[in-house]
């Protein structure tokens, strides 16, 4: 459902980690647009109800696309980890979607051992854990510096109980700290949920392959359907527009693989 994009001449490439990377000019325009609004809010606050310093709306924005490739290049060097682990070779790619960690063949790093359900498990597991690992440590320090962590506090606040911290006093700060807490922590959580091709949805499918002795693919096919409905309906009822319109997206895509596979449905 998510592949690699054609490359084109406004394609930025280079080197991170030993990885070749290559972000496309869409991935700019989109993380942009998702920012937008999150932007004006945050300067509106400071500008208008706290009425403390900021450099303006389009200063924040541009923190909101920076932090969003660090983190997505975060979150795809941990697949791409896992896979030299296990002696793939991969390379990533940053599109309009978000990331893509793309195996390229056996590796240097070739380990003497088979692939299985539990490797490809490790695989899908290490990139949402290594951008939580970010998210989280950008968070402690932040309280541990006496400083909320911003609006997004209210999303983490409904899983674990927060102390209540101040306001930095410029809004940079508090783009910074925010931007990297809700594209770290709940863009990672969000990723988890159980609905191909995300990475919750491929966990799911390895584990139940490796229950059953089988691929998996059918029952996680099946499972996505059910629970990216759910999830649809969720998060238009919380006005959740673009992530009801993703789960829908999802849903509908694995109801149309599962009917090509079984022509009698």
């Amino acid at each position: 459902m998510l592949q690699e994009p054609s490359r084109s001449p406004y394609d930025w490439q280079f080197f991170f980690s030993g990885f070749p990377v290559r972000v496309t000019w869409l991935f700019w325009v989109i993380s942009a647009a998702i920012g937008y609004h999150w932007a004006e809010s945050l300067h509106e606050l400071y500008a208008s109800r706290l009425q403390l310093e900021t450099p303006g709306m389009p200063v924040l924005l541009a923190i909101w696309v920076a932090v969003s490739f660090v983190s997505i290049l975060i979150h795809e060097l941990g697949h791409a980890l896992a896979m030299r682990w296990f002696g793939t070779s991969a390379h990533i790619v940053l599109y309009h979607f978000g990331g893509l960690a793309v195996p390229d063949g056996a590796g240097a790093w070739r380990r003497p051992r088979s692939s299985s359900h539990m490797d490809q498990l490790i695989i899908s597991a290490a990139g949402p854990a290594l951008q939580l690992f970010f998210g989280i440590s950008v968070a402690a320090i932040a309280m541990s510096l006496g400083l909320r962590i911003g609006p997004t506090a209210n999303l983490v606040e409904k899983l674990i109980p927060l102390p209540t911290g101040d306001f930095p006093s410029n809004a940079a700060l508090m783009a910074l700290i925010d931007s990297t807490v809700y594209t770290s922590i709940f863009w990672a959580l969000l990723n988890l949920i159980p609905v191909l091709p995300l990475d919750g949805g491929r966990i799911a499918q390895c584990l139940i392959g490796q229950t059953q002795g089988t691929s998996g693919h059918y029952e996680a096919t099946v499972l996505s359907i059910v629970v990216g409905i759910i999830a649809a309906i969720y998060c238009f009822q919380g006005h959740h527009t673009m992530a009801a319109m993703f789960f829908g997206y999802f849903a509908f895509s694995n109801y149309q693989s599962l009917k090509g596979n079984h022509p009698m449905l």
